[in-house]
């Protein structure tokens, strides 16, 4: 049996390489406030949730392949909208808590109401970035990412609004 290398400076001739950091995207839901011209979820999708159990399910999965081959994961949150997912603060804890995820990074609207601003304070030792959409973000917002020290990445979308068909 070949010798499986997880990092590419440990290769040698005739192994295998597997990359061992993994990200994982979690579209919680399909509803949003918004129609955004560069949304590739819409409204097709609403009222549709990701359910906790089935986030529990797969990652039963995945830490599987954690334990057996050292993987660890990347997660992204968004949507839609992820504040409209009605268990988002559950989902929330339950990422902050999982061992094999090194990240969870949020890709936001912006913060709609104050009870939101949670998601950054119970992922706060996980977060790398907040990505915000820039057409709807606040000064606010923005600053309650920098006051826990963490970046903030605008989402611009490179495509005009009638051509992106054609893209």
């Amino acid at each position: 049996m070949k010798k499986v290398e997880f990092y590419k400076e440990e290769i040698e001739p005739n192994s295998i390489w597997i990359n061992n950091e993994y990200l994982v995207q979690l579209n919680l839901t399909g509803s949003c406030p918004l129609n955004c011209s560069f949304c590739y979820i819409k409204s097709n999708y609403n009222n549709i949730f990701l359910e906790l159990r089935d986030i529990k399910k797969l990652w039963n999965n995945l830490r599987k392949c954690h334990r057996k081959l050292r993987l660890h994961y990347y997660v992204n949150i968004t949507g839609g909208d992820v504040f409209l997912h009605p268990q988002w603060k559950k989902i929330a804890k339950f990422l902050k808590n999982e061992d094999s995820i090194k990240t969870v990074d949020p890709l936001l609207n912006r913060f709609w109401k104050e009870e939101h601003k949670e998601l950054i304070y119970i992922l706060k030792n996980k977060i790398n970035y907040v990505q915000f959409n820039p057409t709807v973000v606040t000064e606010e917002d923005i600053e309650t990412v920098r006051n826990i020290g963490k970046k903030v990445i605008l989402k611009i979308p490179l495509i005009k609004k009638n051509k992106k068909k054609k893209l």
